[in-house]
């Protein structure tokens, strides 16, 4: 190739540069290189930054022409990308600079891809077997018009098809019968989930993102950590939202550093107040607890001197219980 290419230079400078671009890769993948050093050839070759997309694995890689990781996203740049067929790999070049090497950088991209869907092992007009990798595409909100489409089909589905995200520790779902919210947990049988709102296929990444607030307000269903395993974002109402400006700007009310501190002083607190929140009477909340109704009262009155409000009102409890829900939520924001 070598030879092929310097006899070539002489007659066609641009030919042997896309020799050498097509040389240049195939050593890569016959010297078992891996992603970072076909996206780093890419951003070298072409002198622009460079960034490869791996829906199915979730993998995002950028480089500086000189070789270095890049801070910067590349896409979207119109006509300075390539994608494989169903979209799940893609690759492209940051515009501008001082030249535009046209012809050459659609080169260096598709040799590019080419290189890198041989190494993962996936072949370009290949699609995803695994139904978890359409999904990830479908709710990708930077995916494309086309690329949606191209996972809405490998799903069966079409873009007024009524569907309904949950979110696991594991990752997202689709649930198989949208309609019916309270048969999501037999369904999926993880151990806590998020239930997202059902919506058309067109709108999936917004049943996504209230799915994964709603998986934030789960609980583990421990004395430390009481609360419902699987939360249903259309039962939460205005809960998501709130929950979701709090993580926005990482603000921790006052409530819920007050129940904080009353469990440093009584181990009891989260399941007391848990309780007392949910039943409609002294009696219905000791029963919850197994404890006498006089021992629940006596909680009550230590909790009142710690948190400052009453426990005994309608308005005290529902308090208790917002505070206890936005505590789950706003741990992410905490670490």
């Amino acid at each position: 190739m070598l030879e092929i290419t310097a006899r070539v230079s002489a007659l066609a400078p641009e030919a042997a540069n896309a020799l050498k671009v097509i040389a240049h890769f195939d050593r890569l993948v016959q010297g078992g290189a891996g992603i970072n050093a076909i996206v780093r050839g890419a951003a070298v070759l072409s002198g622009r930054n460079a960034e490869f997309i791996d829906r199915v694995n979730d993998v995002r890689l950028s480089f500086t022409p000189d070789g270095a990781t890049a801070a910067t996203e590349v896409f979207p740049t119109p006509g300075t990308h390539v994608a494989s067929k169903d979209g799940s790999l893609r690759i492209g070049l940051a515009a501008g600079g001082d030249e535009d090497m046209g012809e050459l950088h659609a080169l260096i991209l598709e040799r590019a891809l080419l290189a890198a869907s041989t190494t993962l092992g996936r072949p370009l007009d290949a699609r995803p077997r695994d139904r978890e990798a359409w999904v990830r595409v479908l709710i990708d909100e930077n995916a494309d018009a086309d690329t949606r489409t191209n996972a809405l089909r490998n799903l069966g589905l079409s873009e007024s098809s009524a569907l309904r995200l949950v979110a696991t520790d594991e990752g997202p779902l689709l649930a198989e019968h949208p309609e019916d919210a309270a048969d999501v947990p037999r369904q999926i049988g993880a151990a806590r989930a998020g239930i997202g709102p059902c919506v058309p296929a067109r709108r999936a990444s917004e049943s996504w993102r209230r799915a994964r607030v709603a998986l934030l307000l789960t609980a583990d269903g421990t004395p430390d950590d009481p609360g419902e395993r699987f939360v249903n974002a259309d039962d939460a109402g205005s809960l998501i939202e709130i929950v979701e400006a709090l993580i926005t700007t990482k603000t921790v009310p006052a409530d819920v550093v007050a129940i904080e501190r009353a469990h440093e002083h009584a181990c009891w607190a989260y399941e007391t107040l848990d309780a007392v929140s949910r039943a409609g009477s002294l009696r219905a909340g000791a029963s919850l607890l197994h404890v006498h109704h006089s021992t629940l009262q006596e909680r009550l009155t230590r909790l009142e001197q710690l948190l400052g409000w009453s426990l005994t009102s309608p308005q005290g409890r529902t308090r208790a219980l917002l505070a206890l829900n936005i505590r789950r939520a706003v741990r992410s924001t905490r670490g």
